[in-house]
């Protein structure tokens, strides 16, 4: 398929989303894509698959083939949120296999904004970057890498 965009959309594979608060917490999130985008972690933020896509082969299982303009979308609730990023230390781990064919900068995750702005984590195609920036009044880069 051609041009893969996601904002939390990628070309065969399979995102483990893994969101902890603090030591003291449990897992938040975690979504393993294997035929449907439902949370395993027993706190019932399941997805909702919004646009074209199809199941391929993943780096361990199953894994989600998103459209262009396709994404995974979780409500808001009491355990997974965007005040989540603000002050607590918290781990976001997700396995991905972009094309880069829907534009330079693609949305692995992103929290819709609110009162208290939202955060990103962004692949970088023609840099190489991995990027997770927060927005409150614009965009500041909160941590950065290269990936190649």
């Amino acid at each position: 398929m051609k041009g893969m965009l996601f904002v939390l959309a990628c070309s065969a594979f399979l995102i483990c989303l893994i969101i902890g608060v603090s030591a003291e917490d449990a897992l938040v999130a975690y979504y393993s894509f294997d035929g449907d985008a439902e949370d395993s972690s027993g706190n019932e933020n399941h997805g909702v698959i919004k646009g074209g896509s199809n199941w391929d082969t993943g780096e361990f299982k199953e894994a989600i083939h998103l459209d262009v303009g396709a994404h995974v979308e979780m409500a808001v609730s009491e355990t997974l949120h965007g005040d989540l990023f603000k002050t607590d230390p918290f781990t976001l781990s997700v396995w991905i296999n972009p094309t880069f064919e829907g534009g330079e900068w693609q949305h692995i995750w992103r929290s819709l904004p609110g009162d208290a702005g939202h955060n990103t984590l962004f692949v970088n195609s023609a840099q190489g970057l991995l990027s997770w920036r927060g927005q409150v009044g614009g965009w500041t880069i909160l941590c950065q890498t290269r990936w190649w």
